[in-house]
């Protein structure tokens, strides 16, 4: 995918602009932002119902992705495009914001087409939630933070986690083999952490 990341980045140079790079610079953080603080109201709002099950679902998928994206850009080293160092600012595949965006966004959507809202705001909750999703994406390949094929590849990842974890929350139950699993896991990433020999380089 290195050939598609490099055609994407000149073809990204020619739309650049004063005007866009302030946009960009200045949204930042904050449609990430927006999708926890409206994750952390949610998560808020089914405790006070006493919905704990669907509560502690919820966060379990939230966590357990962003965990294997720890995991996974700890064991890849990709450079990011930019000059910043992977010291400071990790390793670029997967995208950790665009992870997050998704994870949080795909739980959010995922209980919201289940609930008695009418179809309409179903609709309009969903695509609201996919273009924050979009505008997080965009704006870490436009800053130069990720290549194109780090946000890909973190929407597919994270859209297989959502498929498999969303709708089976018999998944999490504390078992014999979960706790297994857990403990391989940690396994891997400290020895991803501790011993860089371990890693896989990519393009």
């Amino acid at each position: 995918l290195a050939p598609l990341d490099a055609a994407f980045a000149r073809w990204l140079d020619t739309w650049r602009s004063c005007q866009l790079d302030y946009v960009f610079f200045v949204l930042k953080d904050r449609p990430l932002m927006i999708l926890l603080a409206v994750g952390g109201l949610t998560i808020g709002g089914l405790c006070l119902c006493r919905r704990w099950g669907e509560a502690r679902h919820a966060l379990l998928v939230v966590l357990g992705g962003g965990f294997l994206c720890e995991l996974l850009k700890t064991g890849f080293e990709r450079p990011r495009p930019s000059v910043l160092p992977s010291l400071t600012v990790g390793n670029s595949f997967p995208s950790g914001h665009v992870t997050t965006a998704v994870l949080v966004a795909g739980a959010l959507s995922f209980f919201l087409v289940r609930s008695n809202w009418p179809r309409w705001m179903k609709f309009v909750g969903v695509s609201v939630l996919g273009l924050v999703v979009g505008m997080t994406a965009g704006q870490r390949v436009y800053l130069g933070h990720h290549w194109f094929s780090d946000v890909l590849g973190s929407l597919f990842l994270v859209g297989a986690w959502l498929c498999l974890t969303l709708p089976r929350p018999w998944l999490f139950y504390v078992s014999r083999q979960s706790v297994v699993i857990t403990l391989c896991l940690l396994l891997c990433y400290s020895g991803f952490y501790f011993l860089p020999a371990l890693r896989m380089a990519l393009p």
